[in-house]
């Protein structure tokens, strides 16, 4: 139970009443006291039971959301006991546990007759990623005149993801073509799914019966079925350096929009993509879905250094890949590093996730970079940061080595 403030007033007052009404021995002013008192009691139990036999159902959460978006979550009460219920106060608590900060969305029923429903609609715009936990829901039940109150917590929780919303980026990317995973391979042709012939082999239990090849079964007395190449799409990953102590909060969150916002540009050009982060398994996360589900939960806080994170994106994507790298703190070792992805004919599209205020000396390893042909891009502040990837140029080792891009 909790007072409000003018209950205290209240009291005051009927004391001094109650003391007047001793010095003039007065019995109006008796009866008025004992009145108040008599009406204090009242409004306390009214209180007391307003919280008791309530019931509460949340729907309307989604699991997941775009950045920006409106959530509308649906409160439906029920009062199981016969009495009714006046000046229900309720809270929702809507907490983001990836950035640490809370919204608190308020609400009033003055009236739920007894065994009768009521819904409450809330809604809330969510301006920043991260998992969200809707609840618990806390009810504070008043009596009619707003003398006392007496809060519940109703237990119940939801939760749900909010992606950082892609942004359109003026990337070239260009048409993906199923050469960009042959060069440099050995063995680019596997057997597989797919539309180009690869040869015949004997039947095995389980195959296809389509695929029997009857003219070679006739002539070799044998079932054969015919074998395809398997298709492989081109390959676009993404690797976003969430070393901790480099990042600016701002310069983070940009980062992390443009990561997702070059998977998106690379699903919708027809690319399969992977994302890479220190947080992430060691052959990365294959998918748009995986991708931005990480990056709606990541944070700058890695325990692996940058340099085990490019051995590792080194040895999960084929040769011919597009590699895009985000990172705060470029070191001069790492120079060497992306050289070698040139090497593996990998085309490269490194970022700075901090921006460059051009009265600054520049880090060591974007001069070394400089120094080899290779010019990385720095995403500025503010809300136009995507156009700087109008004049991002994918590099290639021609590029490096003086040749033709």
């Amino acid at each position: 139970m909790f007072l409000q403030r003018w209950t205290l007033t209240f009291v005051f007052l009927t004391f001094c009443f109650y003391l007047i009404a001793l010095i003039n021995e007065s019995a109006t002013l008796y009866l008025f006291c004992w009145g108040s008192v008599g009406l204090l009691l009242v409004m306390f139990m009214l209180a007391y039971i307003g919280a008791i036999g309530l019931e509460h159902h949340r729907s309307g959460c989604p699991q997941h959301l775009w950045a920006g978006d409106k959530v509308e979550v649906e409160e439906r009460f029920r009062n199981r006991g016969s009495f009714p219920k006046v000046n229900l106060v309720f809270y929702e608590v809507f907490t983001n546990q990836t950035q640490g900060y809370k919204h608190i969305l308020s609400g009033l029923l003055p009236w739920l007759g007894g065994g009768e429903e009521a819904v409450a609609r809330l809604s809330l715009s969510l301006e920043r990623r991260g998992v969200y936990l809707v609840g618990p829901l806390v009810v504070d039940a008043l009596d009619p005149l707003g003398l006392f109150g007496r809060r519940r917590v109703l237990q119940g929780t939801a939760s749900f993801l909010v992606y950082p919303r892609p942004e359109p980026l003026p990337l070239a990317l260009p048409p993906p073509s199923p050469s960009l995973w042959r060069v440099g391979s050995q063995n680019p042709f596997r057997r597989g799914e797919g539309l180009e012939f690869y040869g015949l082999r004997e039947y095995q239990e389980g195959d296809d019966l389509r695929r029997v090849d009857w003219k070679s079964t006739a002539r070799l007395e044998t079932l054969h079925v015919r074998e395809f190449h398997q298709e492989q799409p081109a390959f676009l990953a993404v690797a976003l350096d969430v070393s901790p102590g480099q990042w600016s909060e701002e310069g983070f969150e940009r980062a992390v929009t443009a990561a997702a916002s070059l998977l998106y540009l690379g699903v919708q050009r027809g690319y399969a993509v992977r994302l890479f982060t220190q947080q992430t398994p060691g052959e990365g996360l294959s998918g748009l879905e995986a991708g931005l589900a990480h990056l709606a939960t990541v944070r700058p806080e890695a325990q692996e250094g940058m340099a085990s994170l490019l051995q590792r994106v080194a040895e999960g994507i084929p040769s011919g890949s597009f590699l895009a790298l985000f990172t705060a703190d470029p070191q001069p070792l790492w120079v060497e590093v992306l050289l070698r992805f040139l090497q593996q004919r990998v085309a490269l599209l490194p970022l700075w996730g901090e921006p460059l205020d051009g009265t600054s000396p520049l880090p060591p390893a974007i001069e070394a970079l400089q120094a080899k042909g290779v010019a990385p891009l720095s995403l500025p502040q503010g809300p136009h940061w995507p156009q700087v990837f109008r004049r991002a140029r994918w590099i290639r080792l021609q590029s490096v080595v003086g040749g033709r891009p």
